[in-house]
Order: structure tokens, then C-alpha cells, then sequence
């Protein structure tokens, strides 16, 4: 029984893909997983083509990802919040608000930088 010796057209350097892992003979009524990285470069959409051939066969495999990144917005947009003058002893409460311009869930996490000036 002939076992096909699998080949690849090089995928494109900085497309985003890459293949992880080495195509080997495969026997006869066998099956072989190819493992795809997908590693985004920029936020766009990105598609490329893997062919995958041997002697007497030819397969493809359409790739396609979106690179994203989080985007939020604050209001004040000057981000700015001014509680000016306040009695020593009182307090003073305003709010800010966060907005997610992402198509995606995004968490984040309050930190305190100071305390006073």
C-alpha cells in the first residue's frame, strides 16, 4: 500500500497563520491534524489559502481571522474629573463613565495612583 507524502505552498510571512506543525506520511484509511496559529499583526481582517498536496492529490483550506484590541472611551472625554474646592472633613462624589467601543467584552481593573498632591 502507498502512503502519500504531503507537501504545503510556504504560507505568507506575515499574514497571520502558520502551521505548528510537520505534515508526515499518512497510511492508507488514516488521517492527519494540522494545527493552525492564528497571530494577528494588526486590527484587520486577514484571509490567506493553505493548499496541501502530494503526487496525485491537491486539498485546500480557506484561513480567515479578524485582528481586534479592546477601545474604550471615558466621559469626561478630557478625562478630567475636577472636584474642586471641598471643606477639609467633607466629601464630594461625581462619576465617570466607561464606555466599550470594542465588539467584545473587555474587563479592566481600577488602580489608585495617589493619594493627594
Amino acid at each position: 500500500a502507498m502512503e502519500a507524502h504531503l507537501k504545503m505552498e510556504p504560507l505568507a510571512p506575515f499574514g497571520g497563520f502558520a502551521v505548528l506543525n510537520a505534515l508526515r506520511k499518512i497510511p492508507p484509511g488514516s488521517a492527519q491534524s494540522i494545527v493552525i496559529q492564528f497571530e494577528p499583526l494588526a486590527q484587520q481582517k486577514y484571509e490567506e489559502r493553505l493548499n496541501i498536496f502530494s503526487h496525485s492529490t491537491r486539498a485546500s483550506i480557506l484561513l480567515k481571522g479578524v485582528g481586534v484590541r479592546p477601545e474604550v472611551e471615558v466621559q469626561p472625554e478630557d478625562g478630567l474629573l475636577d472636584f474642586g474646592n471641598v471643606f477639609e472633613g467633607d466629601s464630594v462624589e461625581k462619576k465617570f463613565t466607561i464606555k466599550n467601543l470594542s465588539n467584545f467584552a473587555v474587563g479592566f481593573n481600577l488602580n489608585s495612583l495617589a493619594q493627594g498632591m
